[in-house]
């Protein structure tokens, strides 16, 4: 779906908090059906990195969507977070246009790797990658911001365009507060 959101996606709204701070010009899909539209933007946006949250029931658009980059943006580095990349690394790294994946909380990761964009990317501490042999290597170091008043704010405006949207949302802890028997 397009902005307004009707549920904001919070590990996507932190996510492109940190980008904002470093200074990133950002866009923010979230949806099925996004084909058309992700197309039409590569024609005149090419970013240099480009993130997807993964869930167990988006892995193929989360492909999809990264072979589409890919054929447009050659160069964009991409990479995927979120649980399902957490979990399962490699089904994601077996899609050839998806160049890391960042596992856990995201976003000192992310920091760290926009940091070393374009060339030394698959260094940044943390990430997930496959190496010129096809095996899964994973940086040492990881990343995690204990105190969560560190994380700069939420960029609302990307997610809820019109000004008159009285939107809130507070975190106040870290991960999901269920416990399913199901989830690793």
């Amino acid at each position: 779906l397009p902005p307004p959101f009707p549920l904001l996606p919070l590990g996507l709204a932190c996510i492109a908090s940190i980008a904002k701070e470093a200074g990133a010009d950002i866009r923010v899909f979230s949806g099925t059906g996004l084909e058309p539209r992700v197309t039409e933007l590569l024609e005149t946006w090419k970013p240099d990195c480009t993130g997807f949250q993964t869930f167990v029931n988006n892995v193929q658009l989360c492909r999809t969507l990264a072979n589409l980059v890919k054929t447009h943006c050659p160069d964009s580095f991409i990479v995927c977070g979120g649980v399902q990349a957490s979990n399962s690394p490699m089904e994601f790294l077996d899609c050839r246009s998806v160049d890391a994946v960042i596992p856990g909380e995201g976003e000192l990761l992310f920091k760290q790797l926009l940091a070393r964009l374009p060339n030394q990317a698959l260094g940044a501490p943390g990430i997930i990658y496959k190496d010129e042999n096809g095996n899964q290597v994973t940086n040492p170091g990881k990343g995690l911001y204990e105190n969560l008043d560190d994380l700069p704010p939420i960029p609302y405006e990307l997610f809820y365009p019109e000004k008159n949207a009285i939107v809130g949302h507070m975190l106040t802890h870290r991960g999901c507060p269920f416990h399913c028997s199901h989830c690793p």
